[in-house]
């Protein structure tokens, strides 16, 4: 493998104000210095543009047409996903669009409430009794985990190898040097592997034998006649799966991350299903699940001032957007009656997250749940916080915590 294929994984590498592990579980003060500095920064050793202003980076989601989703032929060796509706533009990028929104419209979601309920039930169920638990591990994890593989049509215990396959496609090298960089494109296209070899069979079988699930559906979906080519089929499997767990396991345990942090903010959301989506609607934006997208410049362009290449890599870091006090009042304060919350948590424009719906849906049922039958729930004694290791996701490897159980049972 050659220094050029992991030009690309550059741009995951933790920017240099950045660096220190505390960073990872609170890089707001480091973003709104460089908001309010350089909103628009080239960085010579990750090779990409920063952007960090709300209004630049709508100003680029908003322009499909010179800002691009499609990785361009200089990074070829990359792991991306070439023929995934991440990484298309339109009128390809409209077609699988098409053929995935009919999964996640609101009456296919709906079908899901009652066993997305039912799942979080079981998962509290098993801890209840103890009155206490790592959250991550015990609920945050498995709860998306299960959703999606059941909607994939998922063997019951191949879950734990999605997860752990998953929770590979989204690390951050340790650091920039080359022996770090190789040892995690190994690990990914290991992953990678393994994926594509477990969905072509699965593909195969969904094929000749379609099923009540979501493989099915996509396998012999048609959009003006014509039906996905395998690749096709593969890359929205993988990112449903990663996409599908990562976004949602993170907003779980961010938000119970701030009911730890705001004590006070539990019997205020407790039983209360309105000012619960709001809550949910905050922490989007306060503990921004997904911190960054990428964009490629589809020709030279000047953008407020600074001159890009074609082809250049500009990595929008919405998690910064989402505290630019330009549009937030009091942006690093979290107000869970926030109205209007113009968040950017799941993107803008054509790539608006296609999981959106359902994330916020498994977020409204299960943490309802959560905060019904857990009550006082509080970080547990000497427990440390660790962050995952991804430069992009925010979130927590595990969040050991302490509770009461519903009405002292």
């Amino acid at each position: 493998m050659t220094n050029e294929s992991l030009e690309l994984e550059k741009v995951f590498l933790p920017f240099s104000e950045n660096e220190l592990p505390s960073s990872f579980l609170n890089p707001f003060p480091t973003l709104n210095r460089l908001r309010q500095t350089t909103p628009i920064r080239y960085d010579e050793t990750r090779q990409c543009w920063d952007i960090f202003g709300y209004q630049e980076i709508m100003q680029i989601l908003k322009a499909p047409e010179c800002f691009s989703s499609v990785v361009p032929g200089k990074f070829e060796n990359s792991l991306s996903l070439p023929e995934s509706i991440l990484e298309l533009d339109p009128p390809q990028h409209t077609k699988l669009r098409k053929i995935a929104g009919k999964a996640f419209a609101p009456a296919a979601l709906s079908q899901l409430e009652a066993k997305i309920a039912s799942i979080a039930n079981e998962l509290i169920d098993r801890v209840v009794q103890r009155g206490e638990m790592d959250f991550v591990a015990d609920f945050a994890n498995p709860l998306p985990v299960i959703v999606i593989s059941e909607m994939l049509g998922v063997e019951q215990n191949d879950r734990a190898l999605f997860k752990h396959w998953s929770d590979t496609m989204v690390k951050s090298p340790a650091d920039a040097s080359p022996e770090s960089l190789e040892r995690l494109h190994t690990e990914q296209l290991q992953a990678r592997r393994e994926l594509e070899a477990y969905f072509q069979k699965v593909i195969e079988l969904r094929r000749s034998d379609p099923q009540e699930d979501l493989i099915s559906q996509i396998v012999h979906a048609e959009v003006d006649g014509e039906t996905l080519t395998f690749n096709q089929i593969v890359e929205f499997c993988i990112l449903l799966l990663v996409a599908g767990n990562e976004t949602t396991t993170n907003l779980f345990g961010n938000f119970v991350r701030l009911l730890t942090e705001r004590s006070e903010l539990q019997p205020a959301v407790s039983g209360n299903p309105e000012r619960l989506k709001t809550m949910i609607e905050e922490t989007l934006r306060f503990y921004s699940p997904v911190q960054a997208l990428l964009r490629y410049t589809k020709q030279d362009i000047d953008l407020q001032g600074c001159h890009l290449k074609k082809d250049d890599v500009l990595v929008l870091w919405l998690t910064s957007a989402n505290r630019d006090p330009a549009v937030f009042d009091r942006p690093d304060e979290l107000d869970i009656d926030r109205s209007p919350n113009p968040h950017v948590a799941f993107g803008f424009g054509i790539h608006f997250c296609l999981g959106a719906m359902l994330s916020r849906m498994e977020a409204q049922i299960a943490l309802d749940i959560v905060m019904r039958r857990l009550c006082n729930i509080r970080l547990a004694p000497g427990a440390a916080l660790t962050p995952i290791p991804s430069t992009f996701f925010f979130g927590l490897q595990a969040l050991p915590i302490e509770f009461d159980p519903e009405n002292g049972l």
